[in-house]
């Protein structure tokens, strides 16, 4: 997208009125907003329709004049019910792919036609709204996020892959990753990378999914505590832990404990420790397989001499 990463440089609102010979002191009316970007290369209008929100994008003067008389459908204006508000410049630098980016996130805020309680039209706020984040995006941005986040947490509780599709810049709020991880461990897939190196939110994810440790920073999987927190919610999680780490005993036995297969996972003098194979084979006799051979002899022998 050319445009993309070219920023907004100015906002025209034009008003239409809904009848010729309405005042144009009255409340009510329809509203556009002409969008300047990089100073005139480009334009976009931005208004609502039935029940959806149209743009148009164009480059050069004639973009914008054929914006002033036709709707992004192909529909003419009336023009001699239109009035241009003074320009407005826009010094916030925000950039044409950040604002596409909220105005999808609140496409579904602004409809079409009245409001039969306020007697208000829905481009209004379309255009009350757009002239406010143009103009300071990072404090609309900041006063929107706990709506979002709980818009997100909502989707996320009721289809998990969800969160594949959300924006990046919920995957990199700490508070959002936190509540998503405590819910299902397996959000830290989606982290950006900063949050899957911070330990409140790995150990979230682990003690709600042992196996999310998987997508946890490097040191993260070295660090002690959230391996244990991790192979006690899921043994096998051993094999995501920092080499010193699986021949940590404590670790290991902690991790058979919660799943025998885990010993899998465990290196050769692990494997030859007769308290922990019996731990694993306890849990699941089919760890067996992978303990040191004359362990394995050892323990039939005593799980034999049991049963006698």
């Amino acid at each position: 997208f050319i445009a993309g990463g070219r920023a907004v440089t100015a906002l025209t609102e034009v008003r239409q009125k809904l009848w010729s010979l309405q005042p144009r002191s009255w409340a009510v009316y329809e509203a556009f907003a002409l969008v300047e970007i990089a100073g005139g290369e480009y334009f976009l209008s931005c208004e609502t329709g039935d029940d959806r929100l149209e743009l148009c994008l164009g480059g050069g003067p004639g973009a914008a004049a054929f914006m002033r008389n036709f709707r992004a459908d192909g529909r003419r204006r009336d023009a001699a019910r239109c009035v241009e508000l003074p320009r407005q410049k826009v010094a916030s630098g925000v950039s044409v792919d950040r604002l596409l980016s909220w105005l999808e996130r609140r496409a579904s805020r602004w409809g079409g036609g009245c409001d039969a309680h306020l007697w208000t039209s829905r481009s209004q706020p379309l255009a009350r709204d757009l002239q406010r984040f143009l103009h300071d995006p990072a404090a609309v941005e900041l006063e929107e996020l706990p709506r979002r986040r709980e818009e997100a947490l909502a989707r996320f509780r009721f289809d998990p892959s969800a969160l594949e599709s959300l924006p990046s810049d919920l995957l990199r709020d700490r508070a959002f990753l936190q509540a998503a991880a405590r819910h299902d461990g397996w959000a830290l897939q989606f982290a950006a990378p900063e949050l899957q190196g911070d330990p409140e939110v790995v150990l979230e994810a682990v003690r709600s999914d042992g196996m999310s440790l998987q997508y946890a920073a490097e040191e993260l999987r070295a660090d002690r505590g959230v391996v244990l927190e991790a192979v006690k919610r899921h043994g096998r999680a051993l094999q995501y832990a920092a080499e010193p780490l699986q021949r940590d005993r404590g670790i290991c036995l902690a991790a058979v404990s919660q799943n025998g297969l885990a010993l899998r996972y465990a290196p050769e003098h692990i494997r030859r420790d007769s308290e922990i194979v019996l731990k694993a084979v306890a849990q699941n006799n089919a760890a067996l397989q992978f303990a040191d051979r004359i362990i394995a002899f050892d323990v039939i022998r005593r799980i034999g001499a049991m049963l006698r």
